[in-house]
């Protein structure tokens, strides 16, 4: 590329020679600085020049047509000697000429010859030849040291060179573009006012580019010396230069890491104390260059890592900036639309995809600042009142990163489902489709905390229309498709569904959907419909539902015979729930039924854990009932028939304890023999039969379901003394 200060500089030597003939140069230099400026010897060049300062003095002295004779004097330096090409002692001769005319200037004679000396010594600044360059910096210290806020004009094209002198490869260039650089920056701090901050900050945001370690710390001195400047506000051009700033983070060289950190430190503090529209300007020009910092690179290195926590620690901040001023236009009084977009909504899914990979990254300061960040981001967009929300790209990053294997990244994905489907309940429904899949499969997993939260989102989803019942669907299909999930999870999750659920409705629809979910697996029936009783008998979330069913209602009795009728599929789990609503008559109907099974293991194992069941808290009202045999000859019935029925197990010895106690019931009742017998009415016996007929129905298919499949168990041995209490799904 072609430096600043050589366009439009084109030179034609043949037209210098015919211009200078070396009688015109005697004349205008002086034959004796004519040779001295050429020699090889730095005396005599020396010489020659501090003979060119003495006369130029004098010429500025008496001034008027006098100052053709310097410009003269300019020119000349500058055609045969700058431009010299032939030999090097020419330039370096010409460069210490040209800066002994600027010293022998003062402030107010130097402007109109400025062009002519600075230009010159610019375009050496580029030379082959490393004392040449030497000499141009060495030259320019010196104009400029005279010319002081007049060489402002001038000032982008010197950064240039001074950039190039800091990379130089000489030593003794090195330390002249130092003291060059010291003394411009002298300058521009005290003439701050006449400085174009704006024409500079782009060139010095594109020389943070330079992976050289000396030009990015001369970028960040300057950056420091601009910001120390009380009338240049650099927030304005921190837009140009945070890109920079954070890839400096990433650099080999310590001391460049460290001052790039302090600069943005600097920064971030000046923008957490300016005024609140500032802020969101700021905030919103800088915010896409804070989030792509903050995303994994694919690199794995430490100052990778370095840069993405300085970002994160600025996303934080911001975050933090953007919930405060919500409240505050909250305070205010601002309704629903009329806040203000935030700076960086634009950029949100971006910015959680990138805090979200953080999330899991390996090193723990980023993991834990991401998780701080994903926090606040989740409190900004539940307190926002923003007249947009990017929704559906939000939904489709917590998508994608759903189908990732971190049970940490993925958690986090469910909180932020979550908070949308209570913030955003209109706008979210198209998007649940996409969601029920991902879901569904967490359900599988082993970690039970990762289940909850999943958990917890489906019972969000089943409060938009249809997605209730197209929820439980897929429950019951999943538990169809994985019965070990059924059995080791299955009380978990509809547990934790029906704390967020209307129970009532749950069973309801179950009830009426088990058969047609099961597609004729009727062994499948049988174990759904005693996890459902087990959890309807004792779970603290059907507390309300079991305390229902006891009332004399029609509602309660039109509860209890929908639930009836899917129950029929499991024998045992019917006779506990007819038991617990005092259905003692059915019960006692059912036990005689029940005399003509074949007794498999798992029919005898449901019965010994039907025993422990009414040993539970939830049957205390059973077990007093058999303090009344008269009131209650059924119930007497019941607990003789399960006896007879039972191997002589440690289940048969509780049963047999019980049935013990009625003789103290009868004896009670005998000093009321002159009472009536309990009778029953016409309806209930009616409706008796017709539970009784649904009964025998759903047997006799069971019976013809499991000759067909050839799944009969028949025990060898009866059960063990002592089996543990043990209810399915677990």
């Amino acid at each position: 590329a072609v430096p600043p200060s050589r366009v439009g500089m084109a030179f034609d030597h043949a037209e210098a020679a015919r211009k200078w003939p070396e009688q015109r140069i005697n004349e205008v230099l002086g034959k004796d600085v004519a040779k001295f400026l050429q020699d090889k010897g730095y005396e005599r060049r020396k010489q020659g020049a501090e003979q060119i300062e003495t006369r130029v003095g004098s010429w500025a002295q008496r001034g008027g047509a006098e100052a053709t004779k310097i410009q003269e004097t300019i020119d000349c330096l500058h055609d045969i000697y700058i431009r010299n090409t032939s030999s090097s002692n020419f330039r370096k001769g010409g460069l210490i000429a040209m800066a002994s005319t600027a010293i022998a200037l003062k402030k107010d004679q130097v402007k109109p010859f400025l062009p002519g000396l600075v230009r010159p010594v610019l375009h050496l600044f580029y030379d082959d030849e490393a004392r040449v360059r030497y000499y141009a910096c060495e030259s320019m210290y010196n104009v400029a040291k005279i010319a002081r806020d007049e060489i402002l004009p001038y000032f982008n094209d010197i950064f240039e060179g001074i950039c190039k002198f800091y990379a130089d490869v000489d030593t003794e260039v090195k330390n002249g573009a130092q003291f060059l650089d010291r003394l411009v920056k002298d300058i521009v701090t005290e003439h701050s006012e006449k400085f174009d901050v704006g024409t500079f900050v782009p060139q010095l945001a594109k020389r943070a580019e330079n992976r050289n370690p000396h030009c990015r710390q001369l970028v960040l001195a300057w950056i420091t010396v601009l910001n120390q400047i009380s009338n240049i506000d650099m927030l304005d051009h921190l837009p140009l230069l945070i890109t920079g700033l954070f890839d400096m983070l990433k650099d080999v060289a310590r001391d460049v890491r460290h001052n790039a950190d302090s600069m943005l430190t600097e920064f971030l503090s000046n923008i957490e104390k300016a005024p609140p529209e500032k802020q969101r300007k700021v905030i919103a020009a800088t915010a896409e260059s804070v989030v792509k910092s903050a995303e994994p690179s694919g690199s794995s290195t430490d100052n990778d890592d370095y840069e993405r926590l300085s970002a994160l620690c600025w996303v934080k901040a911001y975050v933090s900036i953007e919930v405060r001023l919500s409240q505050g236009a909250q305070d205010d009084g601002l309704e629903l639309g009329d806040a203000p977009q935030p700076p960086f909504a634009e950029h949100l899914s971006k910015l959680l995809r990138a805090v979200l990979e953080c999330v899991e990254d390996n090193e723990e300061e980023i993991q834990k600042t991401a998780t701080e960040v994903q926090s606040l981001l989740q409190e900004m967009v539940r307190q926002s009142e923003w007249p947009v929300f990017p929704i559906e790209d939000v939904v489709d990053v917590l998508l994608r990163a759903l189908e990732r294997e971190s049970v940490v990244l993925r958690t986090a994905c469910l909180q932020w489902v979550c908070m949308l489907l209570q913030r955003f309940e209109e706008p979210m429904e198209p998007m649940l489709g996409n969601l029920l899949e991902p879901i569904f499969k967490i359900l599988k997993h082993q970690e039970q905390d990762f289940v909850i939260a999943a958990l917890q989102v489906l019972a969000l989803m089943t409060k938009h229309k249809d997605y209730f019942q197209e929820v439980s669907m897929q429950l019951i299909q999943l538990f169809r498709e994985d019965r070990k999930m059924l059995d080791a999870k299955g009380r978990l999750i509809i547990r934790r569904l029906l704390a967020h659920l209307d129970v009532k409705k749950f069973f309801r629809f179950m009830a009426q959907n088990i058969r047609p979910g099961c597609d004729g697996d009727l062994e499948f029936c049988d174990q759904l419909v005693q996890l459902l009783n087990w959890i309807l008998l004792t779970s603290r979330e059907t507390r309300a539902v079991r305390e229902e069913l006891l009332v004399d209602t029609q509602e309660a009795d039109e509860l209890l015979h929908a639930l009836l009728i899917p129950w029929f599929h499991n024998p045992v789990s019917t006779l506990s729930l007819c038991l617990f609503v005092q259905k003692y008559e059915l019960a006692h109907q059912l036990l005689l039924r029940f005399a003509a099974f074949e007794p498999t293991v798992e029919f005898l194992i449901q019965l010994d854990q039907l025993v422990h069941l009414l040993e539970s808290p939830i049957f205390a009202r059973v077990r007093m009932q058999l303090f009344e045999p008269r009131k209650h000859p059924f119930l007497v019935k019941c607990m003789l028939g399960l006896a007879m029925l039972l191997p002589q197990t440690n289940a048969f010895n509780i049963l047999s304890g019980r049935i013990q106690l009625v003789h103290s019931g009868l004896l009670l009742d005998s000093l009321h023999q002159g009472e009536p017998a309990a009778t029953t009415s016409a309806a209930e016996q009616a409706k008796m039969q017709e539970h009784l007929d649904n009964f025998d129905r759903a047997v006799l298919e069971k019976e013809r379901y499991n000759s067909a499949t050839d799944k009969k168990d028949v025990p060898e041995e009866s059960a063990k003394d002592g089996r543990p209490f043990n209810p399915p799904g677990r």
